[in-house]
Protein backbone atom coordinates (compact mmCIF):
# COMPACT_ATOMS: atom_id res chain seq x y z
CA UNK A 1 0.00 0.00 0.00
CA UNK A 2 2.45 2.43 0.97
CA UNK A 3 4.62 1.98 -2.26
CA UNK A 4 1.67 2.79 -4.30
CA UNK A 5 2.38 6.60 -2.68
CA UNK A 6 5.31 6.81 -5.17
CA UNK A 7 3.14 8.21 -8.16
CA UNK A 8 1.91 10.85 -5.80
CA UNK A 9 5.84 12.32 -4.56
CA UNK A 10 6.04 11.58 -8.67
CA UNK A 11 3.50 13.79 -9.10
CA UNK A 12 4.04 16.45 -6.56
CA UNK A 13 7.64 17.20 -7.24
CA UNK A 14 6.85 17.31 -11.28
CA UNK A 15 4.53 19.95 -10.72
CA UNK A 16 6.86 21.90 -7.83
CA UNK A 17 9.98 21.21 -10.78
CA UNK A 18 7.33 22.43 -13.50
CA UNK A 19 7.94 19.15 -15.32
CA UNK A 20 3.95 18.60 -15.23
CA UNK A 21 1.11 21.83 -15.17
CA UNK A 22 -1.42 21.51 -12.68
CA UNK A 23 -4.62 20.26 -13.63
CA UNK A 24 -7.23 18.52 -11.49
CA UNK A 25 -7.80 15.44 -14.16
CA UNK A 26 -4.06 14.42 -13.74
CA UNK A 27 -4.36 14.67 -9.83
CA UNK A 28 -7.68 12.92 -10.21
CA UNK A 29 -5.69 10.00 -11.93
CA UNK A 30 -3.05 9.60 -9.80
CA UNK A 31 -5.46 9.95 -6.89
CA UNK A 32 -7.39 6.91 -8.57
CA UNK A 33 -4.38 4.96 -9.26
CA UNK A 34 -2.97 5.13 -5.98
CA UNK A 35 -6.72 4.26 -4.01
CA UNK A 36 -6.81 1.22 -5.95
CA UNK A 37 -3.23 -0.49 -5.29
CA UNK A 38 -4.25 0.63 -1.52
CA UNK A 39 -7.34 -1.15 -1.80
CA UNK A 40 -5.84 -4.29 -4.08
CA UNK A 41 -3.61 -4.42 -0.74
CA UNK A 42 -5.65 -3.63 2.44
CA UNK A 43 -5.43 -5.67 4.97
CA UNK A 44 -3.45 -8.28 3.29
CA UNK A 45 -0.51 -7.54 5.90
CA UNK A 46 0.21 -6.70 9.29
CA UNK A 47 1.10 -3.33 10.11
CA UNK A 48 4.61 -2.16 11.29
CA UNK A 49 5.43 1.00 11.54
CA UNK A 50 9.22 0.69 11.18
CA UNK A 51 8.29 -1.22 7.77
CA UNK A 52 5.84 1.77 6.79
CA UNK A 53 8.50 4.34 7.73
CA UNK A 54 10.91 2.73 5.49
CA UNK A 55 8.77 2.35 2.50
CA UNK A 56 7.35 5.80 2.60
CA UNK A 57 11.06 7.17 2.91
CA UNK A 58 11.82 4.66 -0.84
CA UNK A 59 8.68 6.40 -2.43
CA UNK A 60 9.38 9.57 -1.73
CA UNK A 61 13.23 8.53 -2.69
CA UNK A 62 11.67 7.13 -5.90
CA UNK A 63 9.66 10.09 -6.75
CA UNK A 64 12.61 12.60 -5.95
CA UNK A 65 14.75 10.13 -7.89
CA UNK A 66 12.70 9.92 -11.09
CA UNK A 67 11.46 13.62 -11.51
CA UNK A 68 15.06 14.69 -11.05
CA UNK A 69 16.41 12.14 -13.76
CA UNK A 70 13.60 13.34 -15.69
CA UNK A 71 14.73 17.40 -15.35
CA UNK A 72 18.32 16.53 -16.32
CA UNK A 73 17.50 14.34 -18.93
CA UNK A 74 14.90 16.50 -20.72
CA UNK A 75 15.82 20.07 -19.41
CA UNK A 76 19.81 19.42 -18.92
CA UNK A 77 22.48 21.67 -20.44
CA UNK A 78 25.00 18.63 -19.58
CA UNK A 79 24.33 16.74 -22.41
CA UNK A 80 23.14 13.09 -20.71
CA UNK A 81 20.19 12.92 -23.26
CA UNK A 82 21.48 9.24 -23.91
CA UNK A 83 20.69 6.56 -21.03
CA UNK A 84 23.94 5.34 -20.88
CA UNK A 85 25.51 8.47 -20.31
CA UNK A 86 23.09 8.78 -17.11
CA UNK A 87 23.54 5.72 -15.33
CA UNK A 88 27.42 5.92 -15.88
CA UNK A 89 26.73 9.18 -13.84
CA UNK A 90 23.93 8.06 -11.45
CA UNK A 91 25.22 4.64 -11.06
CA UNK A 92 28.22 5.35 -8.67
CA UNK A 93 26.01 7.19 -6.45
CA UNK A 94 23.51 4.95 -6.14
CA UNK A 95 26.05 1.63 -5.10
CA UNK A 96 28.37 4.42 -2.46
CA UNK A 97 24.20 5.13 -0.85
CA UNK A 98 23.79 1.51 -0.84
CA UNK A 99 26.91 -0.15 -0.18
CA UNK A 100 27.02 0.74 3.50
CA UNK A 101 24.03 -0.95 4.35
CA UNK A 102 25.28 -3.56 2.36
CA UNK A 103 28.15 -4.33 4.25
CA UNK A 104 26.53 -3.85 7.39
CA UNK A 105 24.05 -6.30 6.96
CA UNK A 106 24.81 -8.96 4.56
CA UNK A 107 29.23 -8.47 5.38
CA UNK A 108 29.84 -11.66 7.32
CA UNK A 109 27.43 -13.49 4.99
CA UNK A 110 29.51 -12.10 1.94
CA UNK A 111 32.13 -13.77 3.42
CA UNK A 112 31.24 -16.47 4.18
CA UNK A 113 29.63 -16.96 0.68
CA UNK A 114 33.17 -15.90 -0.62
CA UNK A 115 34.62 -19.03 0.91
CA UNK A 116 32.23 -21.04 0.20
CA UNK A 117 32.58 -20.84 -3.54
CA UNK A 118 36.49 -21.35 -3.04
CA UNK A 119 35.53 -24.87 -2.33
CA UNK A 120 32.85 -25.52 -4.99
CA UNK A 121 34.07 -26.97 -8.61
CA UNK A 122 34.90 -24.85 -11.15
CA UNK A 123 31.88 -26.06 -13.19
CA UNK A 124 29.52 -24.61 -10.92
CA UNK A 125 31.13 -21.43 -10.35
CA UNK A 126 30.95 -20.80 -13.35
CA UNK A 127 27.30 -21.73 -14.32
CA UNK A 128 26.54 -19.60 -11.02
CA UNK A 129 28.64 -16.56 -12.43
CA UNK A 130 26.62 -16.81 -15.94
CA UNK A 131 23.07 -16.81 -14.44
CA UNK A 132 24.75 -13.75 -12.60
CA UNK A 133 26.00 -11.95 -15.63
CA UNK A 134 22.55 -13.06 -17.00
CA UNK A 135 20.31 -11.20 -14.06
CA UNK A 136 22.67 -8.29 -14.42
CA UNK A 137 22.30 -8.09 -18.08
CA UNK A 138 18.89 -7.98 -18.12
CA UNK A 139 18.50 -5.64 -15.09
CA UNK A 140 20.91 -3.50 -17.32
CA UNK A 141 18.83 -3.84 -20.26
CA UNK A 142 15.42 -2.47 -18.02
CA UNK A 143 17.25 0.66 -16.30
CA UNK A 144 18.31 1.75 -20.24
CA UNK A 145 14.78 1.01 -21.48
CA UNK A 146 13.36 3.17 -18.33
CA UNK A 147 15.47 5.78 -18.84
CA UNK A 148 14.81 5.82 -22.65
CA UNK A 149 11.10 6.24 -21.93
CA UNK A 150 11.68 8.90 -19.29
CA UNK A 151 13.54 10.74 -22.00
CA UNK A 152 10.44 11.13 -24.20
CA UNK A 153 7.89 10.84 -21.87
CA UNK A 154 8.20 11.64 -18.28
CA UNK A 155 8.33 9.99 -15.10
CA UNK A 156 4.87 9.54 -14.36
CA UNK A 157 4.12 7.80 -17.35
CA UNK A 158 6.99 5.72 -16.40
CA UNK A 159 5.78 5.18 -12.97
CA UNK A 160 2.25 4.43 -14.61
CA UNK A 161 3.82 1.84 -16.48
CA UNK A 162 5.46 0.25 -13.80
CA UNK A 163 2.33 -0.32 -12.09
CA UNK A 164 0.92 -1.96 -14.26
CA UNK A 165 3.25 -4.02 -15.24
CA UNK A 166 3.81 -4.71 -12.07
CA UNK A 167 0.10 -5.90 -11.31
CA UNK A 168 0.50 -8.24 -14.01
CA UNK A 169 3.21 -10.07 -13.07
CA UNK A 170 1.49 -10.21 -9.19
CA UNK A 171 -1.62 -11.74 -11.00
Amino acid sequence: MTKSTTIVFILIFAILLKLEKKSWSLAAIVVMISGGLFMFTYKSTQFDALGFSFLLFASLSSGIRWTFAQLIMQKSKLGLHNPIDMIFHMQPWMILSVLPFTIGFEGRKLVEGFQMVQQLPSSIVVDMWLKISIGAFIAFAMEVSEFMVLTNTSSLTLSVAGIFKGKKKDS
